[in-house]
């Protein structure tokens, strides 16, 4: 046991003195430290959960960054299997859910300490930034899950400070993650950070549709319907495709009944500006009828 505890310390100690900044750009070189790193990534893929996470999620955050002089080498074999390696532990988003929620809480209770706030403040964010760097490379259901339910956590840092602590909210680094993901048919366009605050409602609105169970989510390349427990059933499916056509009816209807009015009010419009020259025609109608009536009784006095 701990011989294994060694070899893993050593493996990531090999990675930590190959940055990104410093990757070996000689071919030879890079080959043989991308065995090295594989190898690190299958030892850590078999330990804890919560020791392979955080190690596995800092490697991964370091590899999905354009800097490196082999970032766009091949098809990126070292990302590949980090992120795989991620996806197959069951509790990868919910890791750092907890981080932001604890750090959250401590953040609370010293909220209004000069001396504890700021650096609990940093604690927070630091927290929510690794769970961007990490989540937003890991395309899952449990991974929209975790970032869907944070999008209702808007509160803001209220401390205003010469250290820029003064944090986004958990949603907007929420979403910050949630719109890189490889999703089908998003809500927004979203693409830029700065971006976030005026989509922020359309992505909230989505999410509470797959939560109450009216819609699911695919990623590209991917058919598989997703809801946030996995798969969705078959039932589910079909019931959502059900209540889909049934609202396409109804609106189709409402359009329908919406162009019917509007070309009958044109004709009852000609019709109640006819009626003053119908009664027009037949007050003189009347009239002549009444002037024959007087006549033909002069008539027959005479």
């Amino acid at each position: 046991m701990n011989i294994r505890i060694i070899k893993i310390a050593a493996v990531f100690g090999c990675f930590c003195t190959a940055t990104l900044a410093d990757l070996p750009e000689d071919s030879h070189e890079y080959s043989a430290w991308e065995i090295r790193m594989l190898d690190s990534i299958r030892i850590q893929s078999e330990g804890m959960p919560e020791q392979a996470i955080p190690k596995l999620g800092n490697w991964l955050a370091q590899l999905s960054q354009k800097g490196s002089p082999n970032w766009e080498k091949g098809d990126r074999p070292v990302f590949r299997a980090a992120q795989a390696a991620l996806l197959a532990i069951p509790g990868h988003a919910e890791f750092y859910r907890e981080r932001i929620i604890k750090a959250r809480a401590h953040l609370a209770l010293h909220l209004t300490d000069p001396g504890e706030g700021g650096p609990a403040a940093a604690k927070w964010r630091d927290a929510q930034v690794d769970a961007r760097k990490v989540l937003m490379n890991l395309p899952s259901p449990e991974t929209v899950r975790v970032l869907g339910e944070l999008l209702s956590e808007t509160w803001i840092y209220p401390q205003n400070d010469d250290d820029g602590l003064r944090a986004a909210s958990t949603a907007v680094y929420s979403l910050g993650a949630l719109y890189r993901l490889p999703l089908a048919n998003k809500p927004a366009r979203t693409q830029h950070d700065h971006e976030v605050l005026a989509d922020l409602p359309a992505w909230q609105a989505w999410f509470e549709q797959i939560k109450v169970g009216n819609r699911t989510f695919r990623f590209q390349g991917d058919s598989t319907e997703y809801d946030l427990n996995g798969p969705a059933p078959k039932e589910k499916l079909e019931r959502i495709e059900r209540d889909r056509k049934r609202d396409m009816e109804r609106m189709a209807g409402e359009r329908r009944s919406a162009q019917e009015s509007s070309a009958v009010r044109p004709r009852s419009r000609a019709s109640i500006l006819g009626r003053p020259a119908g009664i027009v025609a037949t007050c003189a109608m009347l009239l002549a009828v009444a002037a024959y009536w007087v006549k033909m009784r002069r008539l027959r006095r005479e």
